[in-house]
């Protein structure tokens, strides 16, 4: 039986890889799929864990031979899943949960891939003090991703579910998208 596909999505800041990561732990049948970048690693990322941190070249390569499903440029990086890693990974009977920017969720929605999808988003104060919390971006990094709020979260109208990740509710957010997934719909 082949796996469904998961789609989380929302603003840079939002809690994304923290929510994965809880729902990764949770979920037998869930698997991530690792995407390709051409930004470098932050401290205590690994290649091959975290990332496969390529060159801007080797993507452009990968991109111009048609191996990305989906990809997008994020702030001046690159980011993005190729078809045979998702394809391996659900015909092996897995789920497979992307994280991705608002632009490649937009992506993989369009594409008629059945995918089912999550927006998840919190206020903009709270964004903005987890931004500044990972102190590894510059101020003009963070003022950038503070003015793509608004564009962020227009493309929650692609999304199948929003989901709220407010301060101190991670483990709502985690059981409310965990319900959706595994709870709410015939397996």
């Amino acid at each position: 039986m082949k796996g469904t596909l998961f789609v989380l999505t929302g603003p840079s800041g939002v809690g994304k890889t923290s929510v994965a990561r809880e729902l990764l732990a949770r979920e037998e049948r869930l698997r991530r799929v690792i995407t390709y970048t051409t930004r470098s690693s932050r401290p205590g990322e690994v290649d091959g864990r975290d990332y496969h941190f390529v060159s801007r070249s080797e993507f452009e390569r990968m991109v111009a031979v048609g191996e990305m499903l989906e990809w997008a440029d994020v702030y001046g990086h690159l980011y993005g899943q190729t078809i045979a890693d998702v394809e391996r990974t659900l015909g092996e009977g897995h789920d497979v949960l992307l994280v991705l920017d608002p632009q490649g969720a937009k992506t993989i929605m369009e594409s008629g891939r059945g995918a089912v999808s999550f927006f998840l988003d919190a206020p903009d104060e709270e964004i903005l003090g987890r931004l500044k919390g990972r102190e590894t971006d510059t101020e003009e990094v963070i003022e950038r991703r503070a003015r793509a709020l608004a564009f962020d979260r227009s493309h929650a109208s692609f999304c199948s579910h929003r989901i709220q990740n407010t301060e101190g509710k991670m483990a709502e957010a985690v059981e409310a998208i965990s319900g959706i997934m595994y709870n709410d719909r015939a397996l």
